[in-house]
């Protein structure tokens, strides 16, 4: 039995749950059994580390992660695991910005409940959103920049997530999205972006509405029109 349960702990950072165990034959009775003589630890709510497994930089992720299914419910009809991390629990994994986590935040593509500490928000991603950090589902760096700014985050932290991921490489290449003005893109429902009229060269306004700066700016500077221009490629996509 508890071989069973270590072949299925192996292949997720040690920790199982109990509908993996259930899978090979190890019913709630016996993981009570196993906690109770040490041979499991219970992380969270229907989660169990095996003892003696490495201590886990990103437990309380993994734990949520797993028991809201993470590694058992099925894909949507677009190929998108059933539950993505996402806004400052997506920072943590890529290893950009400076966020203390209180709760993990994720998307599914249904509305559910849970007595986790999780936040869950009901979105339709595509493929192309998402991307594996730390082994986990999670929405790309670009698309975790423009998920903060959805979420009103503190824009000095999203300066600092921004800065973090350039400096780090970790954004993809550039694609064409609609201009944007600068004063902050709105997006509560699917939004038009009105396009300015050409100007001549010598007042014409950067890429997305954002005034050329009269001398070189920090990355940090323009951290208000690099969010719009992310968070326009997250709703809109690529034009």
């Amino acid at each position: 039995m508890t071989g069973r349960l270590a072949e299925v702990a192996t292949q997720r950072w040690g920790l199982v749950t109990t509908a993996q165990a259930a899978a090979v034959d190890v019913g709630r009775n016996a993981l009570t059994r196993l906690t109770s003589t040490g041979v499991l630890v219970r992380v969270a709510q229907g989660v169990y580390q095996m003892a003696g497994a490495p201590e886990l930089e990103h437990e309380a992720i993994y734990a949520t992660w797993l028991a809201l299914g993470g590694a058992t419910r099925p894909a949507t009809g677009a190929d998108v695991p059933a539950v993505v991390v996402a806004g400052v629990t997506a920072t943590v994994l890529h290893g950009s910005g400076d966020f203390s986590l209180e709760q993990s935040d994720f998307i599914v593509p249904t509305r559910r409940a849970t007595r986790l500490p999780a936040r869950l928000r009901v979105r339709t991603l595509t493929s192309a959103k998402v991307t594996f950090a730390e082994s986990v589902p999670t929405l790309n760096v670009e698309r975790t920049i423009a998920d903060l700014v959805g979420l009103s985050t503190d824009r000095s932290l999203v300066a600092d997530t921004l800065a973090s991921a350039h400096e780090q490489g970790k954004f993809g290449r550039p694609r064409a999205v609609p201009r944007s003005p600068c004063s902050g893109l709105r997006v509560p429902g699917r939004a038009r972006v009105r396009r300015r009229p050409a100007r001549s060269r010598v007042d014409r306004p950067s890429d997305h509405g954002c005034p050329r700066p009269r001398t070189p700016a920090h990355p940090k500077n323009d951290v208000r029109c690099r969010a719009n221009r992310a968070t326009a490629r997250f709703y809109f996509g690529s034009r």
